[in-house]
């Protein structure tokens, strides 16, 4: 019985901005024996991304880097992983002429299945192929497990193997730890990620520990992962970030932007490291790399999955510190015509800009009207208040006199936000790179208080088996704090019990299930829903 060809029942997209290359591409696939009719192409990243977001699940993608104007072959697959529109047993190959150094880092950050250097012939290809394919096969069940969100199923498959195959046993051991990590069992995940290290000292195994170590807020313990993986694996660009990330959180500002000055020296494309990188220079006051990193994350974010107003904000902020106001109108000019209309985080964005350029021209006029747009923009968008933007909106609040309303914005960010150590520190040196007079620590500690009080106090009466009670205080502080994601998810939890005990409504079903995704919004994977959703479902299921 003749052995089936492994190349013949798969789709392809070949991606290339030449003729000639497609066809020679396209040539090597029907030579190896995949059906013409199977092969597709496209001649840019846009057409690439169209068609990869098609009717046809491609299980072959071989994509040339450097594909003319437009999109490269980094932000395809970057988009293409973002999108979720490769799955995990697709083969997304990355094709290129060039081997400069920001090319390679580039590419290898978002973690091609491979990448081939032309000249090549379809001996390479088939080679490279196989070997992918291989190794694909053997992990087909337990990719289909996670895509269908049966992690159960897919840590019996991997258990399965690994007591009885020894081949890709690292690639087993880091995906079981990642399922144990994304379900927020820490303890047993990070105990995986030692004991491998204690045979092999490997960069997945420190990222995944350190990571650990984040999610418990053991910083000081992460701190020194990171500074051993920045020294040994230069070229990992995820534990400049974490570490970054941490200095951060620390008020060490000035080394969280060396941190990233190094990672963007070593692979510059990055859109939210440069911007996050002209976000920490301007905290520190060096203007002259904030404009320089901000106007990076700009021009490369436009052709990026990433692209964000927030980076011509932040860029028009260091023209205005600059005193280059007509620079600065341009750059916000780039959000008008860059974004849609009915964007209304863009458009607010677009507002606060406005209103610091022209209160530096000294047209306070303009700038309270802008200011307003700003209050009337925000509003429309779902938990903007109580985030970063709502930030943007205490800054430009300062900037124009209105200390008090930046004051009661400040509250609320900390209110719905108490466990996020990150966004309370950035908010800390926007307040004092603001020059307001207010002790940060004092007024997190305050809010901080309030919060835990009237969540501990819900949490007892849940212990104590007063539903009723439980519920009433806990639904009235998920209406206060919409996007506090504990006190939400307790809300959730006290509505469940108590109509598993007491009988099902409309309106408690209506309300759990508000509570859940204001969660699942704020935090898609946060492993404490995966008990909550089914039990929610159930009740509804029989209402």
């Amino acid at each position: 019985m003749l052995k089936a060809n492994p190349f013949f029942r798969l789709n392809y997209l070949v991606v290339d901005d030449f003729t000639d290359m497609r066809s020679m591409i396209r040539a090597m696939l029907q030579a190896l024996g995949a059906p013409a009719e199977q092969i597709h192409t496209a001649r840019n990243g846009e057409e690439a991304v169209y068609k990869l977001g098609g009717t046809t699940r491609y299980d072959v993608v071989l994509c040339d880097y450097n594909l003319g104007p437009g999109k490269d072959g980094m932000q395809v697959l970057e988009e293409a992983r973002y999108l979720g529109l490769v799955g995990m047993n697709s083969i997304f190959t990355m094709i290129t002429a060039e081997n400069s150094r920001d090319m390679v880092l580039g590419v290898i950050e978002y973690e091609p299945d491979s990448y081939i250097s032309k000249p090549f012939n379809k001996d390479v290809l088939r080679e490279r192929l196989l070997k992918i394919m291989e190794h694909k096969k053997t992990m087909v069940p337990i990719h289909a497990s996670l895509a269908g969100k049966n992690h159960a199923k897919a840590l019996e498959l991997i258990n399965e193997r690994l007591a009885t195959q020894t081949k890709y046993t690292g690639e087993l051991v880091k995906l079981k730890a990642g399922i144990l990590f994304g379900a927020g069992q820490y303890d047993d995940a990070l105990a995986i990620y030692e004991q491998f290290l204690m045979l092999r000292d490997v960069a997945w195994a420190q990222m995944g520990k350190a990571k650990v170590l984040f999610a418990k807020q053991q910083y000081v313990q992460a701190k020194v992962v990171l500074e051993h993986m920045v020294r040994e694996y230069p070229n990992l660009m995820e534990a400049f970030d974490l570490l970054a990330k941490i200095q951060r959180i620390e008020a060490d500002t000035r080394a969280a932007e060396e941190t990233l000055s190094h990672a963007v020296e070593r692979s510059p494309k990055g859109v939210m490291r440069q911007q996050e990188l002209g976000e920490l220079a301007m905290i520190n006051g060096d203007l002259t790399k904030a404009e320089q990193a901000y106007g990076a994350a700009v021009q490369m974010g436009r052709h990026s999955i990433h692209k964000s107003a927030t980076a011509n904000a932040g860029l028009a902020k260091v023209m205005v510190a600059n005193k280059k106001f007509q620079e600065a109108l341009k750059v916000v000019k780039g959000i008008g015509t860059s974004f849609n209309k009915n964007d209304n985080e863009a458009r607010f964005l677009e507002a606060t800009s406005l209103a610091l350029i022209y209160q530096g021209q000294g047209d306070e006029t303009q700038a309270n009207e802008q200011l307003d747009r700003a209050e009337s923009l925000i509003g429309r968008i779902k938990h903007g208040v109580t985030g970063n933007l709502g930030l943007e909106l205490a800054n430009a609040c300062i900037q124009l006199g209105q200390q008090e309303k930046a004051l009661k914005l400040v509250s609320s960010i900390i209110a719905n936000n108490h466990d996020n150590d990150a966004l309370l520190g950035s908010m800390g040196h926007m307040l004092t790179n603001a020059g307001m007079e207010v002790d940060t620590g004092e007024l997190i500690a305050k809010v901080r208080k309030d919060v835990f009080s009237k969540n501990n106090q819900g949490v007892r009466m849940i212990r104590q088996g007063k539903l009723a009670e439980a519920v009433e205080l806990l639904r009235a502080s998920a209406s206060e704090l919409p996007s506090n994601k504990t006190v939400n998810l307790n809300a959730a939890k006290a509505l469940i019990m108590y109509m598993e005990k007491e009988g099902t409504s409309s309106e408690n079903l209506r309300q759990a299930a508000d509570c859940i995704e204001r969660v699942r919004q704020a935090a898609p994977d946060d492993w404490r829903l995966t008990s909550l959703v089914p039990r929610l479902q159930a009740l509804a299921s029989k209402f």
